[in-house]
């Protein structure tokens, strides 16, 4: 009895085992992680590199547990992640084919450069933007983007769906903007139609809503962007909340109207956003990069002063300038 009981558990142990070489050889997690590699650098033109071969796992779902991965843009890293796991559909286990349902991306660091553009890169800033394509939905569970010192957008969750010219594009997101010791919670929904153009790209059909604790927004707009630069308006209805009403002489709760524009050429690009109707202006932003790089924030009920930010110094003003 016991010898057929150890026969029959060394039989199904042999017949797990030719199971498992058997779906690693029709999944073939190498082959798919090949094909991630190449996809990134053909559509962003950036290193995927992963930092151990891929694995295998059956539960909660199918997927290539393709492990922490760094993007390098010519040996810089953008980029780190904990974990990147490939969310393989169940009929894959099948034999019917091995199209990837979605990517999941765990701890995720993105830390920009410096300065963009950088001096080398004047013959690719001539090229018509291209958009890249992302062909699989996106799962993001904690990044964290470095703005500067002290300064950094931490998500909690970011879902996202494929990214292609022709077809609407949508990302939900959730976290807070830290400051220092401060911390802003955000909650950020975004719609878009990106189209390819002769001369560029056309984000037509924006449709935003923004929560903070200061107000809630909510707008709609449209953005081209081509070799030379770019244009973007924005515009909508924000609901007032927290101190901000009261310190712009409202009640909270009001409703008023925002309009944001920005402009881009090859080295100054630019913002402008107004709070409150054109003839009675509650609050003015403008954020200007390049060379001049600084944040100045006017409030016509405290007067003409405002605030200047150049990059580390802050200063009071009266006038934006041009």
């Amino acid at each position: 009895m016991r010898r057929r009981l150890a026969l029959a558990l060394s039989l199904v142990a042999l017949l797990l085992f030719a199971a498992w070489r058997g779906l690693l050889a029709l999944l073939a997690p190498e082959r798919i992680a090949a094909l991630l590699e190449q996809q990134v650098r053909a559509e962003t033109g950036l290193a995927l590199v992963l930092h151990r071969p891929p694995t295998l796992a059956l539960w909660p779902s199918p997927r290539l547990e393709l492990g922490p991965f760094s993007l390098k843009d010519r040996g810089r890293t953008l980029a780190r992640a904990e974990a990147l796991d490939a969310i393989l559909p169940w009929s894959a286990l099948l034999g019917a084919g091995t199209e990837l349902e979605r990517l999941a991306i765990r701890g995720l660091a993105v830390e920009l450069p410096p300065a963009f553009p950088r001096p080398h890169d004047t013959a690719r800033r001539r090229a018509p933007p291209r958009l890249p394509r992302v062909r699989f939905p996106l799962e993001l569970d904690r990044a964290r983007l470095a703005l500067g010192p002290e300064r950094a957008l931490a998500l909690a969750a970011l879902q996202a769906s494929p990214l292609a010219a022709g077809r609407r594009f949508r990302l939900e997101a959730s976290g807070a903007l830290e400051l220092g010791d401060r911390r802003q919670p955000l909650a950020l929904e975004l719609e878009l139609l990106p189209r390819a153009e002769p001369e560029g790209l056309a984000l037509d059909g924006i449709a935003l809503a923004l929560a903070l604790p200061a107000a809630r927004l909510r707008g709609s707009g449209s953005a081209r962007l081509t070799a030379e630069g770019g244009r973007l308006e924005l515009g909508g209805e924000a609901i007032l909340a927290g101190p901000l009403a009261p310190a712009l002489g409202l009640a909270p709760g009001s409703a008023v109207p925002w309009r944001c524009l920005g402009t881009s050429d090859s080295r100054h690009p630019r913002a402008r956003c107004t709070l409150g109707a054109e003839e009675g202006t509650l609050l003015e932003l403008r954020v200007e990069g390049g060379e001049r790089n600084r944040l100045w924030l006017r409030v016509p009920r405290l007067g003409h002063a405002g605030i200047e930010a150049r990059g580390l110094a802050l200063r009071l003003g009266g006038d934006a300038g041009e």
